[in-house]
């Protein structure tokens, strides 16, 4: 997951991400927690990433949908 990757490149334990933001990153990263965007943008002010850095190269499946949506 992105997370891991930026805390990471930012040399931090989760347990560090922890004492510092108050915020368990384990389970988000390991894909066992929901993620609020409130706390994904905490998290990406932590790691110094905007949220556009942070969903950069994610697929958009905007077009998609609204192209789905039309069929129906």
């Amino acid at each position: 997951m992105r997370l891991r990757v930026w805390r990471e490149k930012r040399g931090a334990t989760q347990e560090e991400v922890y004492l510092e933001t108050g915020i368990h990153v384990g389970r988000i990263e390991a894909g066992k927690s929901n993620l609020t965007v409130s706390t994904l943008h905490a998290l990406c002010m932590y790691y110094d990433v905007t949220l556009s850095e942070f969903f950069k190269d994610f697929p958009d499946y905007s077009q998609q949908a609204r192209e789905n949506s039309l069929k129906n």
